[in-house]
């Protein structure tokens, strides 16, 4: 099955087995929620990451934050690099728990907006741009983007100037 070989979802799931202390049905469906409204079509592309959306977030990143666009791939840094691990484990890796859990309470209070978690990535790279272009290789974006960033707190902030944004240009 797609779904028990799929290596990603462990890191998907830990975090809101964490949230809901340990409730596994609460667990099971806001997960499978998650990934039905929000990260549709990643296990079509298994055992690949799912391309589609992480050359949106490369594009988002292009229009919205240039600068670092270009630093990554000067580095040679692809999406698969440092959007995919933000990605695959809803944020839980860069964010620290209480940012972690204001952010979800924003996207979930909204599954009008499902492109919220392709916006995410962009966010932390853009909320991270100081990081981000002091970094000299693709290790270190991997290591930031993996561990919870000192700005955290301003990740939603970030979110939500950038869906503005995109809807102003839409």
């Amino acid at each position: 099955s797609v779904v028990a070989d799929a290596d990603w979802l462990p890191a998907a799931v830990y975090p809101f087995a964490l949230a809901f202390e340990g409730d596994a049905l609460c667990t099971f469906e806001t997960v499978v929620c998650l990934l039905g409204k929000w990260a549709r079509g990643w296990l079509a592309c298994w055992p690949e990451p799912p391309l589609p959306a992480l050359n949106a977030v490369e594009r988002l990143l292009q229009n919205y934050d240039a600068e670092v666009a270009a630093h990554l791939g000067a580095l040679g840094c692809t999406p698969t690099d440092w959007a995919w691990p933000v990605l695959r484990s809803f944020l839980s890796e860069c964010l620290r728990k209480e940012d972690w859990l204001r952010l979800w309470d924003h996207i979930l209070a909204r599954p009008d907006r499902p492109h919220r978690l392709l916006l995410a990535p962009v966010a932390v790279a853009t909320a991270a741009r100081g990081p981000m272009l002091a970094a000299e290789s693709v290790h270190d974006v991997v290591r930031l983007v993996r561990s919870p960033l000192a700005c955290g707190s301003a990740v939603w902030p970030e979110l939500w100037a950038l869906e503005r944004r995109c809807a102003a240009t839409t």
